[in-house]
């Protein structure tokens, strides 16, 4: 009998048991099985609260490794914030406590769904998403600022408010759905970041008419240019950024910080900045190496032409983690940049020039970012290049598509250190279905690598998950 034919709250039960018996990653991969496995696992990890603090003991392994699992960048990861900030929403329309940080989420939510006479269910949860991101981006205290992220991990309640401080929220939080308030909000931070969050103009405009000294002909205050710049830049927001830039006082005294110059993601603002404020070609490849690991692809392009990347006979060798040329290049690979790989390599970045235990291709293959390798492949990277070599960390990750593609590339599995290490991690670690394909390969399963530490799951964590599991 398919699973699809059983009864919802048999099958509520199922994903249920599963959840609870598979660690964050494993449960996660069961999404791309199809749309109805995507939809179950879901409502499962949702349901149960699984990112919370209170998540069952079955998950402690991934909680106690979460400072290295979780993300930490919203520009570099969107799909798994935007997958946070549907979960935040689902509790927040779940919350029984209204003056609860997610309770005063939904009650703005609503209230301004009203208003705009749509408050169906998917636009009041539309809605609790972008002000679930507005909460975590926008907050003005620091130690408050990603509260509501932290509320996945230790779930931290803030005092209830006032009747004056939940309408507070209500403004802040029409600012950045396009209504017209000026005021601030313990929850969601200043009207004007959440202006700037939304990268609407015509509603910074209008916050600044709230100022009787706001001359709609002059110059803007440096106090707000400043931040707002910052900001902008940071949020990829074009139009207030040049808004900012082009309102500053003559002569333009508002100097961009170098990190803030880092940040920006089109070239013409880029030239611009500089122009003003000059940086070092050390600042460029500083920006080049951002850049990578963002996947601005424009800017990438942008700098390349520049010269800033030096040409292969220059690159000498590798002096330590932090070399330049090694650094842009392992960016763009861990963050599964492919395009930018591409045009790295293209520029003479040299996908052979690494450390025994941290190949580019390693990464790729430890990752799963199958274009990454493949690229890395086809500029004539070693298909073995590493230790362990990138077939072994594919069979680790049960990921068919990569080790097929390392194979057809000539990656070996005659060998102690490629063909029996691939079958001590698939035998340590019960992966039934690789120890079969490693089978077919002629790799017997007596076939052991027995200094990998085939007794000890906890040493070769250590070895194998050192690195910041950030593709979840």
């Amino acid at each position: 009998m398919n699973l699809v034919d059983f009864p919802p709250e048999l099958v509520e039960r199922i994903f249920e048991a599963i959840a609870h018996s598979r660690d964050f990653k494993r449960v996660m991969r069961l999404r791309i099985v199809s749309h109805w496995f995507k939809s179950f696992i879901d409502d499962t990890i949702f349901r149960l609260r699984l990112l919370h603090h209170d998540t069952p003991e079955a998950w402690h392994r991934m909680r106690s490794k979460w400072h290295t699992m979780r993300p930490t960048d919203e520009r570099i990861h969107p799909e798994w914030y935007s997958y946070v900030y549907r979960y935040l929403a689902y509790h927040a329309w779940r919350e029984p406590d209204p003056e609860s940080m997610p309770g005063r989420i939904r009650r703005a939510a609503v209230v301004i769904s009203e208003q705009a006479g749509d408050a169906e269910p998917p636009a009041i949860m539309a809605r609790l998403q972008s002000l679930c991101r507005l909460a975590s981006r926008t907050n003005g205290d620091r130690a408050q600022r990603a509260h509501l992220l932290s509320w996945v991990r230790r779930s931290p309640w803030i005092e209830p408010g006032s009747a004056e401080d939940l309408e507070d929220d209500l403004l802040v939080a029409a600012a950045h759905l396009g209504c017209r308030p000026f005021v601030s909000s313990r929850v969601f931070g200043r009207p004007w970041d959440a202006a700037v969050l939304a990268g609407d103009v015509p509603m910074l405009r209008l916050l600044l008419s709230a100022n009787p000294d706001y001359n709609p002909d002059g110059p803007l205050d440096p106090r707000v240019v400043s931040p707002t710049l910052s900001f902008a830049a940071r949020c990829g927001q074009r139009d207030v950024y040049e808004f900012a830039f082009d309102n500053q006082p003559k002569p333009r005294k508002v100097a961009l910080e170098e990190y803030e110059i880092e940040e920006l993601r089109f070239p013409d603002q880029y030239e611009q900045a500089i122009d003003i404020w000059p940086v070092s070609i050390a600042d460029e490849m500083s920006t080049l190496c951002k850049k990578a690991r963002y996947g601005h692809v424009d800017m990438v392009k942008h700098l390349l032409k520049q010269g800033v990347y030096p040409k292969r006979e220059q690159q000498g060798g590798i002096e330590s983690y932090y070399d330049e040329p090694y650094k842009i290049l392992m960016n763009a690979v861990e963050y599964g940049n492919a395009k930018t790989v591409r045009l790295l390599l293209k520029h003479g970045a040299d996908p052979n020039r690494f450390y025994p235990t941290r190949s580019p291709l390693m990464v790729a293959a430890r990752k799963g970012w199958l274009a990454v390798a493949e690229a890395l492949l086809a500029a004539g990277t070693d298909a073995d290049a590493g230790s362990p070599p990138p077939v072994v960390l594919a069979v680790l990750k049960e990921d068919m598509d990569m080790f097929r593609l390392l194979r057809r590339y000539g990656s070996r599995l005659d060998t102690p250190e490629s063909g029996g290490w691939a079958m001590s991690l698939a035998t340590l670690w019960g992966l039934e279905s690789m120890m079969e394909v490693l089978e077919r390969e002629v790799v017997g399963r007596d076939v052991i690598l027995r200094r990998c530490g085939t007794d000890d799951k906890g040493s070769l964590d250590q070895f194998l998950y050192d690195w910041p599991d950030e593709e979840l």
